[in-house]
């Protein structure tokens, strides 16, 4: 899903689509740029998996997040050259939030199937969280994934609406 908006926004909406069907590659590259963000994605997962033992931390989000944030470091000196020099952001921020999220879901995944032998028989995935992280409650086990998961749809949100400024809502004039 993450590949499909960010092939979306850079292809597909707007100006960019006249563009794409003006090329003669553009079709095509769409496909391909979509096939590229899934090897993307793949090989950050692949990296974590690699990394496991080195990265600081002791459970798969803070593991996450430290890969998350190197993959993010370049993207912000990137948008910030692109501010200073007043061109647009587009996907920047949305490819940042999707890989944190992505290498989270990861690291939970990871972190259950560490644990699967003690898994008790009928019992399901899910199960096994409590254990894992040592909490009580279900829900806090989720409050780092749905703000990631909110980050991600205010973002989206923010593409749908064309890139208007977050503080501008309809109806309500500066």
């Amino acid at each position: 899903m993450f590949s499909a908006v960010l092939v979306w926004d850079e292809q597909l909406r707007g100006d960019a689509l006249t563009n794409t069907l003006y090329d003669r590659i553009g079709l095509p590259d769409v496909a391909t740029q979509f096939v590229l963000w899934q090897i993307g994605y793949a090989a950050a997962g692949f990296l974590l998996g690699a990394l496991w033992q080195e990265l600081p931390g002791r459970r798969g989000p803070a593991k996450a997040l430290a890969l998350a944030v190197a993959y993010a470091l370049p993207i912000g000196v990137f948008a910030l050259g692109n501010w200073s020099l007043g061109e647009e952001q587009t996907t920047l921020a949305f490819a940042a939030a999707s890989m944190l999220l992505i290498l989270t879901l990861t690291g939970v995944r990871m972190d259950v199937e560490t644990f699967r032998g003690e898994l008790l028989p009928g019992r399901g995935s899910l199960s096994l969280l409590p254990v894992v992280y040592r909490t009580r409650y279900l829900s806090m086990q989720f409050a780092w994934v749905l703000a990631q998961a909110a980050a991600i749809a205010t973002i989206v949100q923010f593409f749908a609406d064309n890139g208007g400024p977050p503080w501008m809502f309809p109806g309500v004039s500066p």
